[in-house]
């Protein structure tokens, strides 16, 4: 090969380098295979690796996987679950993640569990607030806070836990879900 010819093939490897196609675009990252549900704890910061306030594109970029709605269409407020994060249930607001609600094998940073009692978590927690339950009669919900407006929340029927949750408040506090 000549200097010219070697010339010319450098000019045109660099104009294919501008117009490059970025290496994501061309091969997505693999899917994150499903979590064991004993694998996840939920915090009242994020549950696995889902920080609540992420926006809700960004965490499926992160576990390669779009997400299924779970109950309500509405860009204002929808309840989301991903393939890879079984047990739980993300509550996304106008595109942002606000709050998990998990099912009863997924461990939590406040050591309490579905079937312990009232008295287990006030022993544990000196901070919790207790309210009555709204649709539960002789039931509370019981609110450990977090940092900045993050809680843990859980629901009773007035002696033992039957619901756990955490997120960003004020969407963390709703009993009903979107409102």
């Amino acid at each position: 090969m000549n200097l010219k010819m070697a010339g010319i093939a450098a000019l045109v490897l660099l104009a294919a380098c501008e117009r490059a196609v970025p290496l994501e675009k061309i091969m997505p990252p693999p899917p994150i295979k499903p979590l064991k549900p004993k694998s996840l704890v939920l915090s009242t910061q994020a549950v696995g690796p889902v920080t609540f306030g992420a926006a809700l594109a960004e965490v499926e970029k992160s576990l390669g996987q779009s997400m299924r709605i779970d109950e309500t269409d509405d860009p204002e407020c929808s309840f989301v679950s991903f393939k890879a994060l079984p047990k739980v249930r993300f509550m996304v607001e106008k595109g942002v993640i606000t709050r998990a609600d998990v099912d009863k094998e997924i461990a939590n940073t406040s050591d309490i569990k579905v079937g312990d009692t009232e008295d287990e978590l006030k022993q544990k927690h000196a901070n919790l607030k207790v309210e009555a339950h709204e649709f539960v009669k002789g039931g509370h919900v019981l609110t450990v806070p977090g940092e900045g407006k993050t809680a843990m929340v859980m629901e009773s029927d007035g002696k033992k836990i039957t619901r756990i949750r955490a997120g960003l408040q004020p969407a963390v506090s709703y009993s009903e879900g979107c409102s």
